[in-house]
């Protein structure tokens, strides 16, 4: 699992470096692109030492005491402790570059969690942990979008956006979106579709709400009992199953 922001540290001529890929947090794609062997793979043990690490906004994303050091397999040996601060360095150098980047791959904020993208426009795949809030203020187009308890994220001009899962407890408003995947409202979910035209299939639990008050062409249907789905009396409809209400605005 590859938090925003990710990269590995190599131990060279007794020096921390680290790599990282802009605006790509996975811990794979950063060692092919940096030729460094997988943990235990032919040849690992011929290379430097090296480790992965996580670089994470707890506290916000502006000021390099707002993130926490985190690693993955805990600290190697190798790694002293004076060695810490030059890490964190190059760690919160990558990540403002990220901050500054058009185009960002996947964005995994951990629980608790505060980041802002301020200039994203493209965005990959989002998740947001519990508790964790994610600032997209000017993306206009965002692959799946995954909210969970508490979970907060902020994407008020997405117009084009994939999957939807909001799960308990987690609240996803988006305002200017007019196409929309699959959308997942669990229950305790909150969900605000208000300008979606087109849908994929939806599915509402049991206590939750989901309204799509302009939709004109959404998937299958399925509403557990206890939730409820409100789509306009013209909108075209796939499939409607479950025993919840679907009310015809």
């Amino acid at each position: 699992m590859c938090y925003w922001k990710s990269g590995e540290v190599e131990l060279v001529d007794g020096r921390a470096m680290v790599r990282t890929l802009d605006g790509v947090d996975s811990h794979t794609k950063i060692r092919e692109a940096h030729r460094i062997p997988e943990a235990g793979a032919p040849g690992d043990q011929l290379t430097r030492p090296h480790t992965p690490v996580e670089f994470l906004p707890r506290r916000g994303c502006e000021q390099i005491e707002q993130y926490d050091l985190v690693f993955d397999a805990g600290r190697p040996d190798w790694m002293p402790e004076d060695m810490l601060g030059e890490i964190r360095e190059q760690m919160f150098a990558a990540a403002q570059r990220d901050r500054e980047l058009k185009t960002v791959g996947d964005v995994w904020v951990y629980a608790g969690g505060e980041l802002s993208l301020p200039a994203a426009q493209s965005v990959g795949d989002v998740w947001v942990y519990a508790g964790g809030e994610l600032s997209l203020p000017v993306a206009q187009s965002v692959g799946d979008v995954r909210v969970d308890a508490g979970g907060g994220v902020s994407l008020p001009v997405a117009q084009s956006v994939g999957r939807v899962w909001v799960n308990a407890g987690g609240e996803l408003s988006l305002p200017a979106a007019q196409s929309v995947g699959d959308v997942d409202v669990c229950a305790g979910g909150s969900l605000s579709l208000p300008a979606a035209q087109s849908v994929g299939d939806v599915c509402v639990d049991a206590g939750g709400v989901l309204s799509l008050p302009v939709a004109q062409s959404v998937g299958d249907v399925r509403v557990y009992a206890g939730g409820v789905l409100r789509i306009p009396s013209a909108c075209a409809v796939g499939n409607i199953s479950g025993a919840g209400l679907v009310e015809r605005l």
